[in-house]
């Protein structure tokens, strides 16, 4: 399993279509990441530019997330549908 260390190098992926309820929540996570590792993430709007994501979105409101699914690289199944449930995934790449 692939392990990130919370220091520097890590990013929020924030997509335009990203509903700005799970926004807020997402700022308040890097906010909670900042008061425990006095490192605040950054904000990273492609895939591509940033090493280490955490990828936030809503299904059937993220492209990304939409894509992992239709790819077979995360499965979505045991939350869609469901209302205020998140799904945690670690990929290596």
């Amino acid at each position: 399993m692939a392990q990130i260390e919370i220091t520097k190098g890590i990013a929020f992926l924030q997509e335009e279509k990203t509903l700005s309820g799970v926004r807020k929540i997402a700022e308040k996570v890097k906010k909670d990441i900042k008061l425990v590792t006095n490192y605040l993430p950054e904000d990273c709007n492609q895939v591509g530019e940033c090493k280490n994501l955490i990828i936030y979105g809503t299904l059937g409101y993220s492209d990304i997330l939409d894509s992992l699914e239709e790819r077979q690289i995360i499965d979505f199944s045991s939350i869609r549908s469901k209302w205020e449930v998140y799904q945690l995934t670690i990929l290596d790449h």
